[in-house]
């Protein structure tokens, strides 16, 4: 399998909507970007085959083309969620389009702080609070087929309450204008992850750490999310191989991590990848 060029001669543009206007492409630092982001420098390219991998396996299987929505989440805080849903997001742009990536991390967003902060003029809060549409709150990074809507500004839990409704007038438009739209969701197990989730996020991917995510938490997010759960990605695992959700019946010891689950009999899609995060973030 070859990797096309992540960016050509070190350069990185963002194309976005000007009050209202044709696009325009402005440029990006690539010193500031998160080395946690495939496309950051051109030493990635054996991470950015392995999300290529997985991009194949999700392109390829009956029940993610369902919806053709991949909502990434985690058990916990520091498991490399928004990095490896951003990198998916990238990887998928390589086999379909256009891709669209939704940052849901309504309180604590990090992608604009993986890019090296570039100024957004709106943001999918701006479109929650009315005062922008779906299409000038996106913009296209590292190829013209990966769009963006990101958090501008955080929104209080008093906030999210009141906007949130609005969010289903977005996801109707996205879904006419994407083949795939890969969602950074909080962490399942959080506090964040309120009622929204529970009815809308139906074809889940979560994310864990190979060897510090808890094997006990990655069992009570697999019991949460039950049929919705569709894949496991453990970040650092080496050498690749096929995992499962873990069976909701199965007793873990609290000191044991992801990486020790036995792989089960379900027969569900498999999801791993080699995904090394040197940056915990999301």
């Amino acid at each position: 399998m070859t990797t096309p060029a992540i960016f050509m001669d070190g350069k990185l543009q963002m194309g976005m909507q000007i009050r209202g206007g044709p696009w325009k492409t402005v440029p990006l630092a690539t010193r500031d970007v998160n080395p946690a982001l495939v496309f950051a420098n051109e030493h990635q390219l054996a991470r950015a085959a392995s999300y290529q991998r997985l991009a194949d396996k999700i392109v390829d299987d009956d029940e993610w083309n369902v919806t053709r929505h991949v909502f990434v989440t985690s058990p916990n805080n520091k498991d490399g969620k928004t990095s490896t849903a951003f990198n998916l997001a990238w990887a998928l742009s390589t086999r379909a389009k256009p891709i669209l990536f939704v940052e849901l991390n309504f309180h604590k967003p990090q992608l604009r702080s993986m890019l090296g902060n570039p100024r957004v003029r709106y943001g999918i809060d701006s479109v929650l609070r009315g005062i922008a549409s779906g299409k000038e709150s996106v913009f296209s990074l590292v190829n013209d087929d990966l769009h963006v809507c990101a958090m501008r500004d955080p929104l209080k839990k008093s906030e999210l309450k009141r906007f949130l409704p609005a969010f289903d007038l977005f996801l109707a438009w996205a879904k006419k204008e994407y083949q795939w739209i890969v969602f950074d969701c909080p962490p399942v197990l959080s506090g964040s992850w309120n009622a929204w989730f529970d009815k809308n996020a139906s074809s889940v991917l979560l994310v864990a750490r190979s060897e510090r995510t808890p094997a006990v938490n990655v069992q009570r997010a697999s019991v949460r999310l039950g049929k919705r759960l569709k894949g496991v990605v453990l970040n650092g695992a080496s050498p690749v191989t096929p995992m499962a959700p873990p069976p909701t019946e199965q007793a873990v010891a609290p000191t044991e991590t992801a990486a020790q689950i036995p792989a089960p009999n379900a027969p569900r899609i498999s999801s791993q990848a080699e995904v090394e995060e040197p940056v915990t973030v999301g």
